[in-house]
């Protein structure tokens, strides 16, 4: 009986220490292996990325700035031009002159003074400005060629200390692009500028990097449309620069002479190093 309950009670041997070492052994080479692979996937991603990166920056680099470019702010330094001291330039079409009356004669008989017959002038139709001036803000932004469809807001600017120098900071629109308060208004003379986010918040201008010339983005204002072709696209190095070279990347989007639109946002997509620039001219202007 004694001899039964032993035999139930006995538990079953363990492995030998060699096979339960070998075991563990090749557990531990498999997640090593394993971890290695790994490492060596995400280090070649970061590589591609970099390079990927490098190629973008060296296809969009910064033209020179035209002579009317006159200083301005960009989304996390902008020192914005205070609202009374822009003014809107507005121009007065010069009237096309007549024609000058020609004078046709008819022969008559000798000793018979002739008289003239003027030619009447030929009437001048007026052509019908397509794109008016905007009496306010734009209320949306599209361009097919990226997928972009997105409402425009109004954005202004706050204060913040900075090295203890306190400079004025743009906002930047959640779930929608900023419209800047001191810029240009549709089928007026002017920097239109319109800022967004690219990797929070919506994304509404992640896209815009992929903008190329003479792809069209169409802004709404009063109910109309202002259609615009994307004249340059480039990219700025802006975080961590000197001041100097952060106030020359600003004038992108300061006062221009010309009529104009004007996209920023941040970039690549993981940071906020960079700064993503686009440059649109009106239709009209660009037509041959």
């Amino acid at each position: 009986m004694n001899r039964q309950i032993e035999s139930k009670n006995v538990l079953p041997q363990n492995l030998p220490p060699q096979k339960e070492a070998r075991k563990y052994g090749s557990v531990a080479r498999y997640l090593s292996l394993l971890l290695i692979v790994t490492g060596v996937i995400l280090m070649g991603f970061g590589v591609f990325s970099y390079a990927k990166e490098q190629v973008v920056l060296l296809n969009n680099q910064p033209p020179p700035l035209p002579p009317e470019a006159s200083g301005g702010s960009l989304a996390d330094n902008p020192l914005p031009v205070p609202v009374n001291e822009v003014s809107v330039v507005s121009v007065t079409p010069t009237p096309a002159p007549s024609p000058t009356p020609v004078n046709t004669v008819t022969p008559l008989p000798p000793g018979e003074t002739p008289i003239p017959t003027p030619v009447p002038s030929p009437t001048l139709t007026p052509t019908v400005d397509p794109y008016p001036p905007a009496q306010s803000s734009p209320n949306r932004i599209v361009s097919e060629a990226i997928g972009l469809d997105s409402p425009v807001v109004e954005v202004g600017w706050h204060q913040e200390t900075v090295g203890g120098q306190a400079i004025s900071v743009w906002n930047v629109a959640e779930y929608a692009a900023g419209w800047h308060k001191n810029s240009a208004l549709p089928g007026n003379a002017g920097n239109i500028v319109l800022s967004g986010h690219h990797n929070i918040k919506g994304e509404v201008f992640r896209y815009i990097v992929d903008l190329e010339p003479g792809q069209t983005i169409t802004l709404y204002a009063d109910g109309r449309a202002y259609d615009y072709v994307v004249e340059d696209k480039f990219i700025l190095k802006d975080k961590g620069e000197p001041e100097e070279v952060r106030r020359a990347n600003a004038r992108w989007i300061g006062p221009f002479d010309d009529k104009r639109l004007t996209l920023v946002t941040c970039w690549p997509y993981n940071n906020n190093t960079h700064r993503v620039v686009v440059v649109a001219k009106p239709l009209l202007n660009v037509l041959p």
